[in-house]
């Protein structure tokens, strides 16, 4: 009994065994040669959502879930092997978005099935994926608006949607195994908390003013530290028409800033701000 040492390079190893009775010549084998080969690899899966393992979206706006799935090395004598993704209720899949690609290219061998949020692909021809590297699963999906109610109730651990994928094979050895990625998560940007009050009083009963007495109105919001996710954010006040609108300013952190400048027609006052403001407030 013998076995070939884990540090050997791959290359053909003779081997002859030998006779030799009293003072004769020694007679030898016929030579047995063995070469070393590598074990067959195994199946790997992995999932991210845009290149990184979370990321801040807004409501209704798409993006991709890639599924990445590296094929063994004896992949052609495999007898199942079928991805899965359910996705997660809170999400929509784009389904004619749903695209399934080996190394990079169309493949015909490949099922696959998009049913609401469930995707499958299943491999049906093992034969053509001999000496391929990897299928690549593209999902694009997006955060329903319908979902804004479960994300305020804290359904979601930290405000966070989470999704795995899911590897379901037999391998060349006719074994049945499962493998599962590492959750991905998704979370759409909060709405900041507003606030208002007049001269600085924040009254839940009417404020006496005289008519013609000028006062302000005291809009405040906390824009959060992490906007990632944040195209623009509008706040914005429509008086009563009973009143009249003198001036608005803006201030940042209590003091005034050319970076922001008030909107006002008639009644609406309005401040937007862009993504490079959002940034930089």
């Amino acid at each position: 009994t013998a076995k070939i040492k884990e540090d050997v390079e791959i290359e053909v190893i003779d081997n002859q065994a030998s006779i030799q009775v009293n003072d004769n010549p020694k007679v030898d084998s016929n030579i047995v040669p063995v070469i070393p080969t590598e074990p067959p690899t195994e199946p790997e899966i992995e999932k991210d959502v845009e290149g990184t393992d979370h990321i801040n979206v807004d409501y209704e706006k798409e993006y991709n879930y890639n599924v990445i799935t590296k094929l063994p090395s004896d992949i052609e004598d495999y007898e199942k092997f079928i991805i899965t993704d359910n996705v997660d209720e809170g999400l929509e899949v784009i389904a004619d978005q749903v695209t399934v690609t080996v190394d990079g290219e169309a493949y015909e061998g490949i099922t696959l099935t998009v049913d609401g949020n469930h995707v499958k692909a299943e491999v049906i021809d093992f034969a053509g994926l001999a000496g391929k590297g990897q299928i690549e699963l593209v999902i694009p999906a997006k955060i329903k608006d319908e979902t804004r109610e479960a994300i305020e109730n804290g359904e979601y651990a930290d405000n966070k949607i989470p999704n795995t994928a899911e590897l379901d094979f037999t391998n060349s050895s006719g074994v049945e195994d499962k493998k599962e990625t590492e959750p991905v998560t998704v979370t759409p940007p909060p709405t900041p908390e507003i606030e208002k009050d007049i001269d600085g009083e924040k009254a839940e009963d009417p404020v006496e003013k005289l008519k013609g007495e000028e006062y302000e109105y005291n809009v405040t919001t906390n824009i959060p530290a992490n906007v990632e996710g944040y195209e623009t954010v509008v706040i914005s006040d429509d008086l009563d028409e009973r009143l009249e609108v003198v001036g608005a300013k803006v201030l940042v952190d209590g003091e005034e800033t050319d970076l922001l400048a008030a909107d006002i027609e008639g009644q609406l006052v309005t401040v937007t701000l862009d993504e490079a403001q959002i940034q930089e407030v």
